[in-house]
């Protein structure tokens, strides 16, 4: 994650970057982060939160649309 922002906020700091030609993400973390910085994450599938580019709707997992 290539590092574009960072906001601390006391306990915890939004990491807001770009993953290599991909789209912006945010991340929450425990600690600081200096802006340009390359920081290594992985994600818990369950943590992840997708949105419409179109409407900004969230989009729901598929376990959940499928059982809709």
């Amino acid at each position: 994650l290539a590092v574009d922002l960072v906001e601390p906020l006391g306990s915890e700091t939004l990491i807001h970057g770009h993953l290599s030609g991909g789209p912006p993400v945010v991340v929450k973390v425990p600690g600081a982060v200096q802006a340009q910085d390359a920081v290594t994450v992985s994600v818990q599938h369950q943590h992840v939160h997708l949105f419409d580019a179109a409407t900004g709707k969230r989009l729901e997992p598929l376990s959940q649309t499928a059982a809709a």
